[in-house]
């Protein structure tokens, strides 16, 4: 098994690319961690600085897609740069593209509807919990929207989204636990008794709630969520 990496940057990944295609190196996975697991293992790296062409890529397109952060996305990438460089686009490597480009950007436009921001001690304060790294995509909406000072935490990757008038940062945080503001709680019980009280249990379809708001989202919602709530944060 021969793993090419990758400092675990979109740059970083662009230069790999470059370099294999150059040296026309044969591999199996592409990742940012070092394959160690047995004595056949080879792993091999970008040894020589490589100009990456950009001329023939959709940029914007590749560092969305780079956000779903596993090997099969990488190794796509670094497959489209090869295709691409070669002027052979193959119908897979775009399917692929195309496909998770829509399921990245799916999941970042459900957050922008499903973030509850909470006042705290720290001032407006919103966790989530994705599947990818969708922060860097809904950063902008929310300093756009608001223009006021925010912070988004992301629980599974310990990145916090700093917003203020000025713009956005991301910058790595660790939130082990907060302290909802005493008048975000009161807010928070007449929101849910309300929410209870226009429910009518006869007509209650769980079944069709859950394709408009799937539980994994539920439990950053102040509709559905515990007062007492304490994040998971990555070691």
């Amino acid at each position: 098994m021969t793993t090419a990496v990758f400092d675990g940057s979109f740059e970083g990944l662009m230069e790999l690319s470059a370099f294999l295609h150059r040296s026309k190196l044969s591999f199996d996975e592409v990742s940012d961690i070092e394959d160690n697991s047995s004595l056949f293992s080879e792993n091999i790296y970008a040894d020589e600085i490589v100009s990456v062409v950009i001329e023939k890529l959709d940029i914007e397109k590749l560092k969305t897609v780079f956000l779903a952060h596993d090997k099969a996305t990488y190794k796509t990438i670094v497959n489209h740069y090869i295709e691409m460089m070669d002027d052979k686009p193959t119908m897979d490597t775009t399917v692929k593209l195309n496909e998770l480009e829509h399921i990245v950007t799916r999941e970042a436009h459900k957050y922008k509807g499903f973030i509850r921001f909470e006042m705290s001690e720290v001032g407006f304060f919103a966790r989530i919990a994705p599947k990818h790294d969708i922060l860097p995509l809904i950063a902008p909406h929310f300093w756009e929207r608001f223009g006021d000072e925010r912070v988004i935490y992301d629980e599974n990757r310990g990145v916090a989204a700093l917003i203020d008038k000025s713009g956005y940062r991301l910058v790595s945080a660790s939130v082990e636990r907060f302290e909802k503001h005493e008048s975000e709680q009161r807010f928070e019980g007449l929101w849910r008794r309300f929410f209870e009280s226009v429910s009518i249990k006869e007509r209650a379809n769980k079944k069709l709630q859950q394709s408009f708001v799937p539980l994994r989202y539920r439990e950053f919602m102040s509709e559905f969520s515990s007062i007492g709530y304490t994040p998971q944060v990555p070691a």
